[in-house]
């Protein structure tokens, strides 16, 4: 008690209302905070008490904290404050602060459905990119303006193209397929020599002038064992091993029906057809993904639909509505959409130390050099399976900076979290 107050005159002279005992020596405080003024009785500390709206159990007595309401402290005078409150809107924390039970304004804590899960290192993978391209005589049709043939050689070899641009942060490999069939007699059909004719450049970082020199030295051959090619290079690739971080893929580019080395002049496609698929079906088992790039004439494409969705592992037949092979009708449409095809789903993903349940891949946050990026942005980032992220765009470009560092975090209950 304040010398010259009573007990009685403490709950008389209150503004606050009755049965709401206060300390006599907060009169005239109080009285200045409804006129503005809104310090506690703490040195340093903002009070919400003292307002009309302020919230019950302002300035009651206490000797300490524990006997003051939820959502106050006891202050060095002995009275219950508080420096925010959750029941009024105005006094509010600032962002980044919460309003404690003991009514102080604390740093938020991360969110407890969040998991902090670093990848596996502060830089991307770098992938291994085997391109397999067609080099049947139909090459040398029309494509745009050019040959097929010639649409690919600027593609892939072009001074300014696309495998100059990511040269350096992709292992790129490149395999030209062909072969030549007996046109006549018992064995018409059959491969006349070696089946498939292959012209291979290893995968390595920064080889595309060797890949330049091999396209410009090369001409459309014959025929199109495909599934062939295709059971060769996995084999290679499966004896080789990634030579980087990240994983392998196949880009194949053919401009339509396959054949086989069974037979090169076949009058129905169909089975080479179905082992084209068997072969890119085998290679996703075996961790290799598979891209086609078509550069023909869209009279048919469900076979490579079929071989798409195979490539990446998804259901068959695949959606007609929703086809996932890249095809363009000139040589800049293919180059943006082989460019996006690189940056979008292979340059720009990331390892997870832990695998994420897909449906709740969105919830988690990622950072990219400390700054926060938007899942299904076009500058952002989006899931890439259970184990990997995806950056897009502008996210995807930053990751050639040297100091480019990625950092996730994802729900930890499920569904949607970590797995």
């Amino acid at each position: 008690m304040q010398p010259g107050f009573s007990s009685a005159d403490a709950t008389l002279a209150s503004p606050y209302g009755p049965g709401r005992i206060t300390h006599a020596a907060w009169v005239l405080p109080a009285l200045l905070a409804l006129a503005g003024a809104c310090r506690s009785s703490s040195p340093g500390v903002v009070s919400v008490c003292g307002f009309e709206d302020s919230p019950e159990g302002c300035f009651d007595s206490c000797l300490q904290a524990s006997t003051c309401d939820a959502g106050f402290f006891c202050s060095e005078d002995r009275l219950c404050d508080a420096e925010c409150s959750d029941a009024v809107a105005r006094f509010a924390c600032g962002d980044g602060f919460v309003c404690g039970n003991d009514g102080r304004c604390r740093t938020r804590p991360p969110d407890p459905r969040l998991c902090e899960t670093p990848t596996l290192a502060s830089t991307p993978q770098t992938p291994t990119v085997d391109l397999l391209v067609d080099q049947s005589g139909s090459m040398r049709l029309p494509f745009g303006g050019v040959s097929r043939w010639r649409a690919v050689q600027d593609l892939i070899g072009g001074t300014d193209g696309v495998i100059e641009r990511f040269g350096t942060r992709i292992h790129f490999g490149l395999t030209l397929y062909s072969a030549r069939s007996i046109d006549s007699g018992p064995d018409q059909g059959k491969p006349d020599g070696r089946c498939p004719l292959l012209s291979q450049v290893p995968a390595a970082i920064a080889n595309s002038a060797l890949m330049r020199e091999t396209l410009l030295n090369a001409e459309p051959i014959d025929d199109t064992p495909t599934p062939d090619a295709l059971r060769a290079l996995r084999a290679q690739m499966l004896q080789r091993g990634p030579i980087g971080s990240g994983p392998q893929s196949i880009v194949l580019a053919t401009d339509g029906e396959p054949d086989s080395c069974a037979n090169l002049d076949p009058a129905d496609n169909a089975a080479a057809r179905e082992a084209t698929l068997a072969a890119v079906q085998a290679a996703y088992t075996s961790g290799i993904r598979t891209f086609v790039l078509f550069v023909g004439s869209p009279d048919s494409t469900q076979h490579l639909n079929e071989l798409a969705y195979a490539g990446l592992g998804l259901p068959l037949p695949g959606r007609e509505d929703e086809p996932r092979f890249l095809a363009a009708e000139t040589s800049s449409e293919l180059d943006r959409l082989f460019t996006q095809l690189l940056e979008g789903i292979v340059a720009c993903e990331v390892e997870l130390a832990a695998p994420v349940a897909p449906v709740g891949a969105c919830l988690g946050e990622v950072l990219l050099n400390g700054e926060p990026l938007v899942c299904g942005d076009a500058n952002g980032w989006e899931p890439a399976g259970t184990s990997r992220i995806r950056l897009r765009g502008s996210a995807c470009s930053a990751l050639s900076d040297e100091s480019r560092d990625v950092r996730a975090r994802f729900p930890c209950d499920a569904p949607g979290g970590l797995i």
